[in-house]
């Protein structure tokens, strides 16, 4: 007989031959299948199966519990006697009586704050709700903590999240109230699971601290920092809010102008025929005030010159009507 079976419980049920989580219940004309806990065998106990015998078997209970009396006071008895077999018996009852010993109640301090650090990891690690399942994160909590009873999933998800976030929320909300101005940021992303495309709005603000703080939610009106997409753009007009470009965006769109930049003026550069038919092209044309077009050669930026790198998109800005023309002609480009 397995340990876990030591209890007089089992002269009454066996464990199903299918399904180790169930229990088949041994009374006369009785085929019922009892839960011995949890999907977990960490989770597995007797309790459930002492109670159905007292509530559906009131006549093999009463025998149960008559014989747990006596081992009890078999038991109490080898506690007394002396020598070496005292030690043993004392050994195994203190364990013994260590395994039956009461868990937590639900409002037991000990038991609260386990809960809710197990409610901040989840959140702050982002792990899914199943994770207080797992045979390892269970087994884990009994070595620290064996009195320690795990929440179900559907009283953590629909009880104890919920009551989370509102305290959460009500101390932000606060936070918000108190802060004298509000910055946002935002962006548009997409799920990789299931591609919906959504929209973030982060809040950014300094403390009396002096240290920027930064949540996922608005309350007051500031300045929306948007990205420069077309789409970033017009969602930041019909918001109603003041908004600029990020900065950074900016300067990256800058970068990749100037390597786009860099690129056409090399084509020019690099072939005499293409610089002859640029010319040719200038000459054909007139400014909006009837005077010549200029026909100013394209400029190359420099490396050691930074100013080059301004001359060059200044050039081809001067020269777009004649470079769009060139390419309309020699690779059907009309914009």
């Amino acid at each position: 007989m397995s340990q876990e079976q030591q209890s007089k419980i089992w002269d009454y049920f066996e464990i199903n031959a299918i399904d180790e989580s169930k229990a088949d219940c041994l009374a006369p004309q009785c085929k019922d299948k009892l839960k011995r806990g949890g999907n977990d065998p960490c989770s597995y106990g007797t309790s459930g199966l002492i109670n159905y015998l007292c509530a559906k078997h009131l006549d093999e209970y009463k025998t149960f519990t008559g014989i747990c009396d006596i081992e009890k006071k078999r038991k109490a008895e080898e506690v007394m006697q002396p020598g070496k077999k005292h030690r043993v018996q004392t050994i195994e009852f203190l364990l013994e009586k260590k395994r039956k010993k009461k868990t937590f109640e639900a409002n037991n301090p000990r038991q609260l704050i386990i809960t809710k650090n197990i409610i901040e990891m989840i959140v702050t690690d982002a792990m899914p709700f199943s994770m207080i399942n797992n045979v390892g994160f269970t087994c884990f909590l009994n070595e620290l903590e064996p009195y320690y009873v795990i929440p179900s999933e559907v009283y953590l998800s629909g009880t104890l999240i919920p009551n989370l976030y509102s305290a959460k929320k009500s101390k932000f909300v606060i936070l918000l109230e108190q802060a004298a101005y509000l910055s946002f940021t935002s962006d548009v992303w997409t799920s990789t699971n299931n591609l919906n495309a959504f929209i973030s709005l982060t809040t950014h603000r300094i403390d009396s601290k002096w240290i920027r703080m930064s949540n996922v939610l608005m309350e007051k009106r500031g300045v929306l920092m948007q990205d420069n997409g077309a789409s970033m753009k017009k969602a930041a007009e019909l918001s109603g809010l003041d908004h600029l470009g990020c900065f950074t965006h900016t300067i990256q769109s800058v970068m990749d102008a100037i390597v786009t930049a860099r690129a056409i003026v090399g084509h020019f550069r690099h072939s005499t025929q293409a610089t002859q038919q640029l010319l040719r092209i200038q000459k054909s044309l007139t400014c909006k005030d009837g005077t010549p077009y200029p026909t100013h050669r394209l400029i190359q930026d420099v490396t050691t010159c930074w100013n080059y790198t301004f001359y060059m998109p200044e050039r081809l800005t001067e020269q777009k009507k004649a470079i769009a023309l060139y390419c309309q002609k020699n690779y059907g480009v009309t914009n």
